[in-house]
């Protein structure tokens, strides 16, 4: 059984006895959906985190600029699914996602933490040597920068223009070629975390102000959709789906009203809709 279906099994309870990619997963899930984390909670997945970080690495480091393409501190043999459910094809988005989530997740949770910050330095070091932390169109990279765009955002919020550089690439290049629906949802995830100095213009190409290339695919329509939720897998990638277009359309002011709303399974069709009716007239 893949990793990935095991976590479909295993992440709807609490985060005692998951594996640190369960975890992961889980913990990126209830963000997104607006679950609370108790203080065990918390504890729990960053001592899990830290106690599987391979720490003898911070040591080894060479702090020479030279491009470090593998990540260092988290390390996985299967190609494991990622948050937005894309497959990778290489290792190398596989590995470097996997590392910058749980990265991600730390400093979000105990950025505090000594060894933490020795790990998201190393990690801010050899973002800036690679070709997808800098930006790169090409194959899995163009994923992995939108990973590094999601990891700065928490863990080096300052870094605006080095932010900034990696949306104008996404922007220019998402729709140049055909590509994984889980990768466009990784982008509306990060657009929905992104301070609203950055992300809106791009929120608004995705709603309000669309493009030839994104009115298809235009955030309130899709939202006024039904999704299915008959597998093990729709019971997660669904709910994904629909909080990430709710929590990235709401940071505009048109559709604040819908903020806190949530979604709700149809007892007609079981499906999972959305009502975007405006709360001003229900």
């Amino acid at each position: 059984m893949s990793a990935y279906t095991e976590m479909l099994k295993s992440i709807w309870n609490g985060y005692h006895g998951l594996s640190v990619y369960e975890m992961m997963m889980k913990a990126n899930l209830d963000i997104i959906t607006g679950g609370k984390f108790t203080d065990a909670d918390i504890n729990l997945i960053c001592n899990n985190f830290i106690n599987n970080a391979d720490l003898a690495k911070l040591k080894q480091v060479n702090h020479e600029k030279s491009a470090n393409m593998n990540p260092i501190f988290y390390h996985t043999a299967e190609k494991l699914v990622t948050v937005s459910t894309v497959t990778p094809k290489t290792q190398l988005l596989s590995g470097n996602s996997y590392e910058l989530e749980i990265l991600r997740l730390l400093a979000l949770f105990c950025s505090e933490d000594e060894m933490v910050g020795d790990m998201l330095k190393v990690t801010y070091d050899r973002l800036k040597n690679t070709c997808f932390g800098r930006f790169c169109p090409t194959g899995e990279c163009f994923d992995l920068s939108i990973v590094t765009l999601r990891f700065l955002n928490t863990a080096f919020p300052l870094e605006v223009q080095w932010m900034e550089k990696l949306i104008n690439g996404i922007k220019v290049n998402m729709h140049t070629k055909k590509r994984h629906s889980g990768t466009l949802f990784y982008y509306w995830l990060t657009l929905s975390e992104l301070p609203i100095g950055i992300s809106k213009r791009e929120i608004e190409r995705y709603s309000t102000n669309c493009t030839t290339e994104t009115e298809k695919i235009a955030l309130p329509n899709l939202l006024r959709k039904s999704y299915i939720l008959n597998s093990d897998h729709d019971k997660y990638a669904t709910p994904f789906g629909v909080y990430v277009m709710r929590n990235c359309l709401s940071k505009l002011d048109d559709y604040k009203y819908i903020e806190n709303r949530k979604p709700y399974v149809s007892t007609k069709d079981g499906r999972m809709h959305f009502n975007m009716e405006d709360s001003m007239i229900l």
